[in-house]
């Protein structure tokens, strides 16, 4: 049996139901396990793509790098992996949570649309951290057409190359897609 879910939290205490919260906000649905023999126990089996958090946050053991990461004692942090691929994963994952790096204006990012509306898409950058690809942007990547309906164009889940091009007072991201033909970028 899979159940469909964007987290797993191991561990049903304070932290944990905290962590659930947190991610509610972020809008992730989150399940929560507790009583498990062994860190990431069943739920590799169940949640092969999903981030399996241990009750301090970082995750221990993820399904979607494939990766097992420990945390020692005196901090250490050991990452275990068949390829060098979900190993430089598993270590971007972990330094997003312990060391949150925050976007900057023109930096590039393969984002992922998360939310497609009227007036343009969400497209999540790091975690926890969305930003606005306005519709005029969206049209310009399609030629300078009209566009009736987003999702036309555009799915949530989609992988997008984008650029930030401002960051408002409010800390609000407004996105410009990367590859744009130079002409497309001055309209």
């Amino acid at each position: 049996m899979t159940i469909k879910t964007d987290a797993v939290v191991i561990g049903a205490g304070p932290v944990g139901l905290f962590s659930v919260f947190e991610l509610g906000i972020l809008g992730l649905n989150a399940h929560v396990v507790d009583n498990l023999d062994k860190i990431g126990g069943q739920c590799i089996e169940l949640y092969p793509d999903k981030p399996i958090y241990d009750i301090p946050g970082i995750p221990n053991c993820t399904g979607e790098t494939g990766a097992e990461i420990s945390i020692e004692d005196d901090g250490t942090i050991f990452i275990g992996a068949t390829n060098g691929t979900a190993a430089d994963a598993a270590k971007a994952q972990v330094l997003a949570i312990a060391d949150p790096k925050l976007p900057e204006v023109g930096e590039r990012y393969n984002g992922t649309v998360v939310k497609l509306a009227t007036f343009g898409a969400f497209i999540n950058l790091l975690p926890g951290k969305d930003g606005l690809l306005h519709v005029s942007q969206i049209r310009k990547m399609h030629g300078g057409k009209r566009i009736e309906n987003l999702e036309e164009v555009m799915k949530v889940g989609e992988k997008i190359e984008v650029v930030i091009n401002e960051i408002d007072p409010k800390g609000k991201y407004s996105l410009v897609p990367a590859n744009l033909p130079a002409e497309s970028k001055s309209e």
